[in-house]
């Protein structure tokens, strides 16, 4: 019945209604939120004592820094691909050499298949000193390619025949071979026939320098069989 009379409820409104240690734990949260936390004494941040201003955002590439951007990009993918591809070509020409190329300078099947080995082999000779040690080193196959320079069916042939003597004479071995077999001599009567292809007297007459160049250097070297 206490409970029921006014008094008592103004009492009731009146007392407080916290819990004991509440306020400070609230004043404690309410300081970290504000407040920065504090390292402890000796433990230095870790930013260099030097450190300048922060960097400031890249600015967007214009439409001159695209242009490169495109262009720089687009070399890099041409000159990677051009590498992969003369690196396939030599491969061919020595996978094919035994197999196809030998056997169809000496006995060609067709015209077109005696034109294509020749290009096989005309664009895989500069790349792979290999395939032109195997060119020196196969009989006959140096003096099939001179007469195939004034023989071949076609006009392309004849060019891949004369390119191929032209790159395999940068190999010593090859020059001295021309030279022991008296195979020049056949050189230099297609190079004064006015009757040959011009771009075959050309090739010839690199060939033709190529030896002059390396007696020249046997001569001062003292060895008579340098070449």
């Amino acid at each position: 019945a206490a409970l029921g009379t006014r008094s008592t409820w103004s009492a009731l409104l009146r007392r407080p209604t916290h819990v004991p240690g509440l306020r400070k734990l609230a004043q404690k949260a309410g300081m970290a939120n504000r407040s920065p936390v504090r390292l402890p004494p000796g433990l230095a941040p870790l930013v260099p004592p030097d450190a300048g201003p922060a960097m400031p955002a890249a600015a967007p590439l214009t439409w001159r820094g695209r242009v490169a951007y495109t262009a720089a990009y687009a070399y890099i993918c041409a000159h990677v691909g051009g590498l992969l591809a003369n690196q396939s070509e030599s491969l061919v020409a020595l996978e094919t050499y035994d197999v196809v190329i030998a056997k169809e300078l000496f006995v060609p099947s067709d015209d077109e298949k005696l034109e294509k080995c020749l290009d096989v082999l005309a664009r895989g000779l500069p790349l792979s000193t290999l395939l032109r040690e195997k060119v020196v080193n196969t009989d006959s196959v140096l003096q099939k390619l001179i007469e195939l320079c004034q023989s071949a069916p076609t006009v392309k042939a004849r060019h891949h025949a004369a390119k191929a003597i032209d790159t395999t004479c940068a190999l010593p071995l090859a020059r001295r071979a021309l030279v022991d077999d008296n195979l020049h001599e056949q050189i230099v009567a297609i190079v004064r026939d006015p009757t040959a292809l011009l771009f075959v007297r050309k090739a010839l007459y690199s060939v033709l320098t190529q030896l002059a160049s390396g007696a020249a250097r046997g001569a001062e070297a003292g060895d008579a069989q340098a070449c």
